[in-house]
C-alpha cells in the first residue's frame, strides 16, 4: 500500500486576509537572533578568492515544501538573497503550490527547512531517509531547520478520530485512499529524537541550542542544527 504522503499538505493562508503566511516552525525560527544575526545575501570573498559560507544565508530551500510558501516569503524578506526554492518530489499531484519536483543541488543551500516530512512518514527507517536526503542539501556552514508534529500530538489526535492502533514505530494509518489504494500516515518525533537522529546520522551536522528563543509548545518538536563537515 503506498504512502500518498502529498496528500496531507495544508495550505498556508491568514484565515482573515488570505495573504500567504509562513508555516509556524518557520516563523519562529525566522525572528530568532540567530536567523537575524546571519548576514543574507551574496558570500563574503576573501582575497584570494575563497568564499567564506559561515554565517551566511545567500540560498534557501524549503525541502518537501508541500504547499508551504516559506521560500517565497523568505525571498521577500531578504530579495537581496540569490535563490529561495521550494521542492517536493509530488509537486504536480499538488494544487497551489510554488514548489518543484526538480531536485535540488547537492551541498548547495545554506538554510533548508524541513517542516513536517519526517511525521508523514510510514516507518522511522523512511523518516530516517527523508531526513539524511534534506541533510544532503546543506552546505557546509549552512543550517539544518526540522519541525515535525510531536508524539503527544499524534496520539491525541488519534484517540480524537479513532486512527486505530498505531505499527510497530507508532506510525498511525490515517485514511486510505479508495480510488489508488494508497494511504496516508502520522508518525509523531519530540525534540529529543529528533536530535539524536540528527547524529545517528553522521553526516557531520551538530546541534544549535536555540531553545530559550522558540516556543512551538508541546505538539511540535524541533531541532535545529549546523553543517560542520567541510568535505
Amino acid at each position: 500500500m503506498a504512502n500518498e504522503s502529498w496528500r496531507t499538505a495544508i495550505t498556508r493562508r491568514s484565515r482573515t486576509t488570505g495573504d500567504r503566511i509562513f508555516t509556524k516552525p518557520t516563523e519562529a525560527l525566522m525572528k530568532t537572533d540567530y536567523m537575524k544575526g546571519l548576514h543574507w545575501g551574496c558570500y563574503t570573498t576573501f582575497p584570494h578568492g575563497k568564499k567564506s559560507f559561515h554565517g551566511h544565508v545567500d540560498c534557501v530551500l524549503d525541502f518537501g515544501a508541500g504547499k508551504s510558501f516559506d521560500a517565497a516569503l523568505i525571498k521577500e524578506m531578504y530579495p537581496q538573497i540569490s535563490e529561495a526554492t521550494a521542492y517536493d518530489p509530488n509537486a504536480d499531484e499538488l494544487s497551489e503550490t510554488i514548489a518543484t519536483d526538480t531536485v535540488p543541488s547537492r551541498q548547495h543551500y545554506d538554510l533548508v527547512l524541513v517542516n513536517f516530512v519526517l511525521n508523514v512518514q510510514q516507518t522511522k527507517a523512511e523518516a530516517m531517509q527523508a531526513l539524511k536526503e534534506a541533510m544532503s542539501h546543506v552546505h557546509y556552514g549552512g543550517n539544518l531547520w526540522v519541525s515535525t508534529r510531536s508524539v503527544s500530538e499524534i496520539e491525541k489526535n488519534a484517540r480524537k478520530r479513532n486512527w486505530g492502533p498505531p505499527n510497530s514505530d507508532g506510525a498511525y494509518q490515517v485514511r486510505t485512499i479508495d480510488k489508488t489504494g494508497g494511504s496516508t500516515w502520522q508518525l509523531g518525533f519530540d525534540s529529543t529524537e529528533l536530535e539524536d537522529m540528527i547524529l545517528q546520522a553522521d553526516m557531520g551536522f551538530e546541534i544549535v541550542n536555540i531553545r530559550d528563543e522558540i516556543n512551538l509548545g508541546r505538539d511540535t518538536g524541533w531541532v535545529f542544527a549546523i553543517n560542520l563537515n567541510s568535505d
